[in-house]
């Protein structure tokens, strides 16, 4: 459908939403579905999608059905009986509230739309469990932890678990820490590789190095080799890359910047004497002070 049908635009925008940013996302995402601009098939569709959207809003299930449109436009191709009630039926009886299913609609970006929108019902639930024990979850923490990253209910488990795989054996990373980086979940095992050889080859790091430093700036993962090269250019120490690019710290965490300064001693430590992680974990056993004597 590469343009909404004149009267499914009026239909929509006499309800206050954006057309305009509804029709660039169908034009980007759904281009090989070829309709009659003006088909009563397109119209009924929005209608029916819109409708249901707005019973939604009407009965408490999310915050707005306009807000929901713009965020998810791809919602209005997606049939009400087979698909979009099943799917909004299966989050509610898994705990979702309004809040989460809103944020969960809302949050999701337009790469996993489809994913997410034609999730089958039946698979929701048992989705949610592999993730509740992947990332040691209490259940009822599920809804609210998928809303603010909703790609981790669209992403196949199989690819998950492939990812905290390489995070848990490469870098020994555990529950917590998937918790704390889970949109690193949604790279591939290979992307991770990649980025985590470039750092090691041109900053020449030990293994234990390249732990500690992604362990003090893991976003670095999710970047292209490109932005990556970028970084190294200027042939940055482990301890200067990761002081440049930390992201701003929690305030509401008066332990952060106390827990992100004894890592960068620590990478310090093991850039300046070649520490292993089993020497440096020897080291800090027998002299626990020696972090407050390095010098960055």
């Amino acid at each position: 459908m590469h343009a909404l049908p004149p009267t499914a635009q009026q239909c929509l925008s006499s309800s206050g939403v954006k057309v305009k940013a509804v029709q660039q996302r169908h034009q980007q995402h759904i281009p090989h579905q070829q309709r009659r601009p003006n088909s009563a098939e397109a119209l009924q569709q929005v209608q029916l999608a819109h409708r249901f959207l707005q019973r939604q809003q009407h009965l408490g299930n999310i915050t707005s059905a306009a807000a929901v449109i713009a965020a998810l436009p791809e919602a209005l191709l997606c049939p009400v009986g087979p698909q979009l009630r099943p799917l909004f039926g299966a989050l509610k009886a898994c705990g979702f509230a309004r809040q989460d299913l809103s944020a969960l609609l809302t949050n999701c970006g337009r790469d996993r739309a489809l994913d997410l929108l034609l999730l089958p019902a039946a698979e929701v639930a048992p989705r949610l469990h592999q993730l509740a024990q992947l990332l040691a979850l209490p259940q009822e923490q599920v809804p609210g932890f998928v809303g603010a990253q909703p790609g981790l209910l669209a992403a196949h488990p199989a690819a998950l678990h492939a990812a905290a795989a390489w995070l848990g054996g490469s870098l020994g990373w555990s529950a917590a820490s998937l918790r704390r980086h889970s949109q690193l979940l949604l790279l591939s095992p290979g992307e991770l590789e990649v980025a985590a050889t470039l750092l090691q080859a041109r900053l020449d790091l030990s293994t234990a190095e390249l732990v500690l430093l992604l362990h003090i700036v893991p976003h670095l993962l999710a970047a292209s080799p490109a932005e990556l090269e970028e970084l190294l250019c200027c042939k940055p120490t482990a301890v200067d890359l990761a002081r440049e690019v930390s992201l701003p710290l929690p305030e509401w965490n008066p332990y952060a910047a106390q827990s992100e300064h004894l890592k960068l001693c620590m990478l310090k430590l093991c850039s300046v004497h070649g520490l292993s992680l089993a020497e440096l974990n020897c080291l800090l056993h027998d002299k626990p002070t020696i972090l407050r004597e390095v010098k960055l």
